[in-house]
């Protein structure tokens, strides 16, 4: 997988490997109102972090904030980017591993949240974590780990959405 210049993800198919992280929820709230919680820095501040930066412009920062008290750089989702979007369906946005993993800290994986109308009240939350690197599995690397750390996070945020909607969550 190629490095990340600031602003977009650069990623070759043959860098890339097929694994994939994907979670999904029903969350009892309208469509624009799950739209709004991911993409702007008001509304992920409700339910998940305490503090963010998102700028829902390609390119844009999407920065979640999980260990404000830490030094800058080991805080959280630091550096990522807004890869793309289409209003009130997609969000796609650069991730990066936890501090814990500071060789594959540096590099890049990808998060895809999609959104659908349930049929009936609330919207469909899907979560893709993909962008996982080809090599790094069985030599050594820490992927493995992160892949496993990701797979637990994952199903914990998209469980704190539920509640948040349902009234029982604590947010940020």
């Amino acid at each position: 997988m190629s490095g990340f210049d600031g602003t977009l993800m650069a990623a070759r198919a043959s860098d890339v490997s097929d694994r994939a992280i994907v979670r999904k929820a029903d969350v009892a709230m309208p469509i624009d109102d799950v739209w709004r919680l991911w993409t702007t820095e008001e509304g992920i501040t409700e339910w998940l972090v305490d503090e963010a930066v998102v700028d829902l412009t390609v390119g844009g920062p999407y920065e979640l904030y999980f260990a404000l008290d830490s030094d800058p750089g080991q805080r959280g989702g630091e550096g990522c980017r807004v890869l793309s979007f289409l209003p009130k369906r997609m969000v796609s946005f650069t991730w990066n591993a936890p501090p814990v993993f500071p060789l594959e800290r540096d590099k890049r994986t990808w998060v895809v949240v999609e959104l659908e109308d349930r049929d009936g009240p609330g919207t469909h939350v899907r979560l893709t974590h993909l962008g996982w690197p080809e090599s790094g599995w069985s030599d050594g690397g820490r992927w493995p780990e992160v892949f496993a750390y990701f797979e637990r996070a994952w199903t914990n945020v998209l469980a704190a959405l539920v509640r948040h909607a349902e009234g029982t969550g604590e947010g940020g």
